[in-house]
């Protein structure tokens, strides 16, 4: 008898305390959701590592989608992490596997961060890169406090001149409306990008929806021709920049790339590049485009 009256308030107790939220951790975790800028300047060129990242989060399981530069490299990923009970978390792309494990061609890079308190529009935390794939580019790491990005949002517009093969073509006019919508899990289907590295995998992404319409594609300069992106993980957000995928109806592809010049997103540069049915890259270009 008296085993059974220690033990009972003994369990009542651990139970208590297993069910108490952590001192100090935030009630909602989706305030990590969006876009966020960790470290790095907007200005050009870039002498310090910019580091930007999209952010899904699904329970306590968050997912981010992003973007690091340094001058002569740049990386784009994906990392995964969960976030402990006192609001804390660490991301890191996926494991590799066979050859790229081997020889180190693969990105290693982990992000570690709290997530704010309701309401804020930033979070601290630290990265670290073990590797960029690329045994001639650095490995960056430090500290950051994470400002939020607003959405990507709006119609811009601007003339973008470009190639066929390595003959100069007529410049392209190009109007494209774009909405950042809130981040989701992927459809499980398989990318229809031409170019897609594993680091650049998504299982969470944040949508980006987009139309565009251009004048001097076609054999008519008069002529415009309007396309809408795929609803689908090809066309997302990537940290502050964004990828719009589009299918023509002969089978042929249609990509347009970018990132924001400045923070609010007034301006980007884009690149748009036009691939043949077999995927062959017919046509390419790369210019600023302006919100209006």
């Amino acid at each position: 008898m008296r085993t059974n009256l220690v033990c009972v308030p003994f369990v009542f107790f651990s139970c208590l305390c297993l069910a108490s939220p952590a001192q100090g951790a935030p009630e909602d975790y989706s305030v990590l959701n969006g876009s966020w800028d960790l470290a790095g300047g907007w200005e050009a060129p870039q002498q310090e590592p910019r580091l930007t990242l999209s952010i899904g989060v699904d329970g306590n399981n968050v997912y981010g989608d992003g973007d690091l530069q340094v001058p002569g490299c740049g990386l784009s990923f994906s990392v995964v992490g969960q976030i402990a009970s006192d609001g804390t978390f660490v991301l890191n792309i996926g494991e590799p596997v066979g050859v790229r494990a081997d020889n180190n061609t693969f990105p290693s890079l982990s992000i570690r961060g709290r997530v704010p308190a309701q309401g804020s529009t930033e979070w601290a935390g630290s990265f670290n890169t073990s590797s960029m794939g690329n045994g001639e580019c650095p490995t960056p790491s430090g500290e950051f406090v994470a400002s939020q990005l607003p959405p990507l949002e709006g119609t811009y517009s601007g003339t973008i001149p470009f190639s066929v093969g390595s003959a100069p073509g007529m410049p392209l006019s190009i109007s494209v409306n774009m909405t950042q919508s809130i981040p989701t899990s992927m459809d499980g289907g398989e990318s229809s990008s031409p170019e897609v590295s594993p680091a650049a995998r998504v299982s969470h992404y944040v949508p980006l929806s987009g139309t565009m319409t251009i004048s001097g594609f076609t054999d008519v300069p008069s002529q415009d021709i309007t396309l809408r992106a795929v609803e689908d993980h090809n066309s997302r957000m990537q940290g502050d920049e964004f990828i719009l995928f589009f299918r023509l109806g002969d089978g042929s592809l249609m990509m347009l790339t970018g990132s924001k010049a400045d923070p609010s997103g007034q301006t980007v540069l884009a690149s748009i590049s036009y691939f043949g049915k077999d995927q062959g890259l017919l046509v390419s270009g790369m210019g600023n485009l302006t919100r209006r």
